[in-house]
């Protein structure tokens, strides 16, 4: 029973103060006389506050899972954080081992290339050496090389003409490139018995392979040569390889008689 109503300052005989005696005497009347003075809407308020409670307590429920969820994906999401963190320090670390390789590639291309420009150069002191040694085995074998051309064949003395080439130079007779040719055949040969070297004269272009400039420098040396002494002199080239037809033909033109003299110790593909 409300305290507010039992409270009340009824006299005895007051209806309402019967109605609450007989109320409070007999307790059982209590919900009959609720369902006589009150709505079906207010007597079912309990019923419809228990299924709200129900209801809220299915969505604290429901909060609660999504608590949970919510922590769930925080933890998982704090576990990507750490597994990116993770990668981003790996390609931190692979970026910097990249780096490494790009210097050490550029550290190894340098020398590389140093190699490379070595090696080009010692081809080149190797191919000049074997040049130079093919000259030298040429000059031995000059009279094996000229058999047939020059009775007897044997190394000019080339002093005396140099002599006269520096006579002609002085006189203005040559030029200072024709002394230059004049000084740099390979080989000069005459005749054994033409001492004083005024019957016949060989130069002689001594090279493993040859070109047309070769042929040319020999055609061009004998020349001067043979203008200088006033003593025929031919021009010759001495090789160790085959030459192709069209430079037979070349040296024809040019007046330059080739001459293999094979040396398997100055051949490339030994």
């Amino acid at each position: 029973m409300p305290a507010a109503i039992l409270d009340l300052d009824l006299p005895p005989d007051h209806p309402i103060r019967q109605i609450l005696d007989v109320i409070e005497a007999h307790p059982e009347v209590r919900e009959p006389v609720l369902r006589a003075l009150l709505t079906e809407d207010f007597l079912a308020l309990p019923i419809q506050v228990q299924g709200l409670s129900e209801r809220v307590d299915g969505m604290s429920d429901r909060v609660d899972g999504l608590t949970e969820r919510v922590e769930g994906l925080n933890d998982r999401v704090d576990g990507l954080t750490e597994r990116m963190d993770g990668l981003t320090d790996r390609v931190d670390g692979l970026t910097e081992q990249v780096g490494g390789l790009s210097e050490r590639l550029d550290e190894n291309t340098r020398v590389l290339n140093e190699n490379t420009e070595s090696t080009k150069r010692l081809e080149g002191h190797v191919g000049r050496l074997r040049g130079l040694s093919y000259e030298d085995s040429c000059r031995y074998y000059i009279g094996v090389i000229l058999d047939g051309f020059l009775d007897g064949p044997v190394l000019a003395d080339r002093e005396l003409i140099n002599n006269q080439l520096l006579k002609a130079r002085r006189n203005d007779l040559i030029s200072r490139p024709e002394y230059e040719h004049g000084l740099s055949p390979d080989i000069i040969a005459r005749a054994e018995d033409d001492k004083s070297q005024t019957e016949r004269l060989a130069v002689v272009k001594a090279s493993v392979t040859f070109n047309r400039r070769d042929l040319e420098n020999a055609a061009q040396r004998a020349a001067i040569i043979a203008r200088v002494t006033g003593v025929r002199t031919d021009a010759f080239v001495a090789t160790h390889y085959q030459w192709p037809g069209e430079i037979g033909t070349e040296a024809e033109q040019l007046g330059v008689t080739i001459i293999r003299r094979v040396s398997e110790e100055h051949a490339f593909d030994r």
